[in-house]
């Protein structure tokens, strides 16, 4: 039997993802203002664009890897958690990606308001987002983490 995340689990998991792409673009703030300080501050903007955009596209290429492999990214890794489908099966990289990520983005896109209410969906019993119930996943607690 598994059991659901915890509301808090699942908060912190998303703070350290957000957090870890954010760390290229503070890598290439860094530069530019270093080099903003030397004779030639435009030798730094290509060094801190290769950073801000070769990074993220290097931690979101592990983030996927991870989630391909275990269903977890980073941040789930670390609180203990997992995306399953409903039924407990493995979901897809596909699944989520497509129905947990981009459908949600384009639906917020449109409707700028759907973060807060996809949000809002976890103070359910099911502890299921919005994003959850498109794609047909919960988010579990991993073996051994917990009750």
């Amino acid at each position: 039997m598994s059991f659901l995340a915890e509301r808090s689990d699942r908060f912190w998991a998303n703070l350290v993802d957000q957090l870890v792409l954010g760390l290229p673009w503070l890598a290439a703030l860094v530069v530019v203002l270093l080099f903003a300080q030397s004779d030639r501050p435009d030798r730094g903007m290509g060094l801190a664009l290769f950073l801000a955009l070769g990074g993220t596209l290097a931690v979101a290429g592990y983030q996927l890897h991870l989630v391909a492999q275990s269903g977890q990214s980073l941040g789930k890794r670390m609180r203990g958690i997992r995306v399953v489908r409903s039924d407990g099966s493995p979901a897809s990289l596909g699944r989520i990606l497509l129905l947990r990520n981009v459908v949600p983005a384009v639906i917020n896109a449109a409707c700028g308001l759907f973060s807060l209410i996809d949000a809002l969906f976890i103070f359910q019993n099911d502890r299921r987002c919005l994003h959850d119930q498109i794609a047909d996943t919960q988010v579990v607690k991993v073996s051994g983490h917990g009750p």
